[in-house]
């Protein structure tokens, strides 16, 4: 085969259950350049048949162990033979077969920009599809909210320069987006295309980043300072925590951010009202909450 123009990078660990709809999905692409890459960490179930099983040389397995999801993406990407790398979780999926056609075509309408990216859907089952982000990212709103890496075509090369921080279990990919999105030497491109069905049962869907958490201001203050002033990026860090700690029922951390800013500024619906929605959510419907 000659070199792919693009490699899907998939890390792996007894993905029986949802790996055979996820290689699916790629095989049956229209545009045929591609490879995928597959990184397990040493399955134990039916996976390591169900990848056999295709025969298809475009798939090359390893096994090895790793020390996390981001781990095995870095060992796959550092295998990649293709031009443009589509790093997908074993639970998710290309929304159609004209994915790599169509994004080949952009990719060449704009010059072989070093990111191009589209949206995603939220995975079956979550009772409702959504548009996870539908606008152009840029150095600023990069800082409030993470792009789905699931949705992002990133030259092959950019993963190997900058793979992704291990200190971060789950955002991992949000600290890498931060770190292409807030460069200016490198082109970003969104394009208006669904990519991927996105699974819901991985890792961020239940888990708290508390490295990424705690560390998000020193993030800030490393990436940021030339679009946000000091003082921003310090009150953006502190309810980011808040917010966290909220989310995961933390509230001896939470209360006393949201306190403090009550008093100090009278904004009762900013500050307590997330905290009675988290006490009737969690307390009195029984929601689960991340941890």
């Amino acid at each position: 085969m000659s070199q792919p123009f693009f490699t899907v990078v998939i890390a792996t660990f007894n993905a029986s259950e949802t790996l055979t709809k996820t290689l699916e999905s790629v095989l049956q692409q229209s545009f045929a350049e591609f490879e995928i890459v597959i990184q397990d960490g040493g399955s134990t179930d039916d996976t390591h048949k169900i990848i056999t099983d295709l025969n298809d040389p475009r798939i090359k397995l390893e096994v090895a162990p790793d020390h996390g999801i981001y781990d095995a993406l870095n060992k796959a990407a550092a295998r990649a033979e293709g031009k443009y790398a589509l790093c997908l979780g074993a639970d998710d999926y290309l929304v159609d077969n004209k994915v790599f056609e169509d994004m080949h075509s952009h990719i060449q309408q704009h010059n072989e920009p070093h990111v191009i990216y589209g949206q995603v859907y939220k995975g079956e089952g979550s009772g409702d599809e959504r548009e996870d982000w539908k606008v152009e990212l840029d150095e600023k709103n990069i800082w409030v909210k993470n792009a789905c890496h699931q949705s992002i075509f990133y030259q092959t090369e950019l993963l190997v320069k900058y793979p992704y921080n291990l200190d971060y279990k789950v955002w991992g990919d949000w600290h890498l987006n931060i770190v292409l999105f807030t460069n200016n030497d490198y082109q970003k491109i969104h394009v208006d295309r669904f990519i991927t069905v996105y699974g819901i049962a991985g890792l961020s869907s239940y888990t708290m980043d508390w490295n990424f958490i705690d560390d998000k201001t020193k993030i800030g203050l490393e990436f940021f300072s030339k679009v946000f002033s000091k003082k921003k990026i310090v009150e953006d860090g502190s309810r980011f925590q808040a917010f966290c700690h909220l989310r995961a029922g933390k509230m001896s951390k939470a209360l006393p951010y949201h306190l403090r800013k009550t008093v100090t500024t009278f904004r009762i619906k900013r500050y307590l009202f997330p905290v009675f929605v988290w006490f009737w959510k969690r307390k009195i419907k029984g929601e689960k909450v991340a941890e």
